[in-house]
């Protein structure tokens, strides 16, 4: 005579759902990792166009004068063109080419070029 029910989940059962839960998270992870890649090149895009906009809002008030390097360029936009210079979120640092069109670009050590 048994006292309790037979009311559960057998060991077989709750194997068989740890390794579906597992597979699931295994085909997700890569998923997120390149989401994630492909949010921060973006934003980081998105920043070098704001540093570009801001470069040709200051040659537009001085002449069509450009900084004449990256240095140069940071000081005088901020903080009257930029409140801040934007960071790129891979970690990548923001660098100036020289020569350039239009005179003046700001490029990502980690993403390059928008």
């Amino acid at each position: 005579m048994r006292l309790g029910s037979d009311k559960g989940f057998t060991l077989i059962e709750l194997m068989i759902v740890v390794l579906i839960l597992g597979a699931l998270v295994t085909l997700a992870i890569p998923v997120y990792s390149n989401i994630r890649t492909r949010v921060q090149e973006r934003a980081c895009w998105s920043n070098e166009r704001s540093l570009d906009g801001a470069i040709q809002s200051y040659a537009a008030g001085h002449g069509g004068r450009y900084p004449t390097d990256k240095d140069e360029a940071l000081t005088c936009l901020i903080p009257e063109y930029i409140q801040r210079v934007p960071s790129c979120p891979a970690g990548g640092d923001y660098d100036v080419i020289p020569g350039a069109h239009p005179a003046m670009r700001f490029t990502c050590s980690v993403h390059g070029v928008y």
